[in-house]
């Protein structure tokens, strides 16, 4: 494992790391909005309303145990197991910690799913009782039927996630990155199979979600094979490496919990509004999941082990500048990517989604939640870097106290906003305590973590200030004159669709190009390092 840590140092590697995972995540996502543009066009508001809120329900638990709590808690202690002097005693020592958790993690899920399955019932309808969701005949039971047999996805997921995190533990992203693309490909076929085989039609797409899950297990599992660290069943109580990670396990729960709570919250409130309105935010929210698991996501995960390794190896100054390169190539990256959802937001749904059962309506509100989520993109974003930094250093307290007050603040704050907003209230108070939620890592990150570079930061954003105006007024303008001249040789879809990928295209080269042409620091390090994977 010496060899691995030897391939971490630097920048470049992080950067690497993020691009093969945006990679496998790009190919998935472009499944994904094929997946939902069948969902939306083949399924009533009804039906997909209840799928979306059942597929919510494991997905909440999987956050705080696979991808959240677990995750932050175990790899840094993983890493710093590895980086004993001694190869051999480095691996059975990150060995035993890795099956002594498997070994917790398989009894702990065992326990939610079969209390997920009986108690979904009186959940879901004590969750939505009173509300427009409930007057709707048959749609409480339709949405506990697919919940329950979506709790079993729950028990599968989380060990994908488990087996994802050993594998980018051990530098490898791309296959873990792909392996969604599998769920969505599973998803996609069942879609297609008669809609006579049940007598509730969404629950083929509870089938393909479950036959996705075991692909994504094996995936995952047969490259933690072929790399000699799939974990079997085996505990020790006297593990003292477990013990470190458990002490900080509750508070990585409340750390991530946030999101997860911030999801089921909205749950909750969207059951308040007209029907469709799960929907309209599940649409809104995948669309934002592209540039968000593409950047922020791909980059917060290939940062924490690189982070981790840094600190376990006592060089601090170096974990911070990477830190601070990290988030400022975010920041240059995610920027033009939240105006083209601002301006372009209704011709995005159009041509993606509007088409079947998913109607013009339909396609209006989801575009009022796309607008306002562009702000949600920035600051969720860098919420998410930021945290991976407190996690590198081990601090899980501070960002579980901002969780905690993040909830709070988003609990008492949402009502006000729907009763006087509606809709766009409760998206916009979204918004509003996410910032709040950012402010409050960024406030502390000198103090917990360590130097922020506060102002390079801020002369590099004002530096792509201009650029980034350029863009807002050209994207204010391009899409409707582009439309106008596809439509002289094309008709239906087609001249939106040519002026959307035209626009998108062009962005592309205005924006790099003219960072390249200012000599933007963030941007020549980018362009460099995918230069030099291109020739790899």
């Amino acid at each position: 494992m010496a060899i691995f840590f030897k391939k971490q140092e630097g920048n470049q590697k992080v950067v690497r790391s993020a691009l093969l995972m945006s990679t496998g995540t790009f190919m998935s996502r472009i499944l994904g909005m094929v997946r939902d543009m069948i969902i939306g066009a083949f399924f009533s508001r009804t039906e997909t309303d209840a799928f979306f809120v059942a597929f919510r329900m494991p997905n909440f638990f999987r956050r705080f145990l696979g991808e959240g709590a677990l995750s932050i808690s175990f790899i840094p202690v993983f890493i710093q197991c590895l980086s004993e002097s001694s190869q051999e005693q480095s691996e059975q020592r990150a060995r035993n910690l890795m099956n002594s958790v498997y070994t917790v993690l398989l009894v702990v899920v065992s326990i939610l799913t079969v209390l997920g399955i009986i108690f979904m019932d009186p959940l879901l309808r004590t969750l939505f009782a009173g509300t427009p969701f409930a007057e709707v005949e048959g749609k409480v039971r339709m949405a506990v039927m697919m919940a329950r047999l979506l709790f079993v996805y729950l028990f599968l997921v989380t060990l994908y996630a488990y087996f994802t995190g050993i594998a980018n533990a051990l530098g490898r992203f791309f296959i873990p990155a792909l392996a969604p693309a599998f769920l969505n490909i599973c998803i996609i076929v069942f879609s297609f199979f008669p809609k006579d085989i049940f007598a509730f039609p969404p629950l083929l797409l509870c089938w393909g979600v479950l036959a996705g899950g075991v692909i994504q297990v094996g995936l995952t599992g047969a490259l933690l094979f072929r790399l000699g660290f799939l974990p079997y069943p085996g505990f020790s109580f006297s593990n003292s490496d477990l013990k470190l990670m458990g002490s900080r396990f509750l508070p990585g729960i409340f750390g991530v919990g946030g999101f997860a709570l911030i999801g089921l919250l909205n749950l909750y409130f969207s059951g308040w509004l007209e029907e469709g309105t799960h929907t309209y935010i599940y649409y809104g929210d995948r669309l934002l999941e592209l540039p968000r698991s593409l950047i922020a996501i791909s980059l917060g995960t290939a940062l924490l082990p690189s982070l981790s390794h840094f600190v376990a190896q006592g060089k601090k100054t170096q974990m911070l500048e990477t830190a601070a390169d990290q988030r400022d190539i975010l920041l240059f990256l995610i920027l033009p990517c939240a105006l083209f959802f601002y301006y372009l937001g209704l011709p995005i749904v159009e041509v993606l989604f509007q088409r079947g059962r998913f109607d013009a309506f339909t396609a209006k509100q989801t575009a009022i939640v796309l607008k306002i989520y562009s702000l949600l993109l920035i600051s969720s974003s860098l919420s998410r870097v930021l945290a991976t930094c407190f996690y590198a250093v081990k601090n899980t307290w501070y960002p579980a106290v901002c969780s905690c007050l993040y909830v709070l603040f988003h609990w008492f704050f949402t009502p006000y906003m729907i009763r006087v907003f509606g809709l766009e209230g409760l998206i916009g108070a979204t918004v509003v305590s996410n910032f709040f939620f950012m402010c409050l890592l960024a406030g502390a990150y000198p103090y917990f973590v360590g130097r922020f570079y506060l102002f390079r930061t801020v002369k590099r954003l004002l530096c792509s200030l201009p650029i980034l105006a350029v863009l807002a007024v050209y994207f204010f303008f391009s899409f409707d004159f582009c439309i106008k001249v596809f439509r002289n040789f094309m008709s239906g879809l087609l001249p939106s669709l040519c002026a959307l990928l035209f626009v998108m295209a062009s962005t592309v080269f205005i924006y790099f190009g003219s960072a390249f042409l200012l000599r933007l620091p963030q941007a020549e390090e980018f362009l460099k390092l995918i230069k030099k994977k291109v020739k790899k």
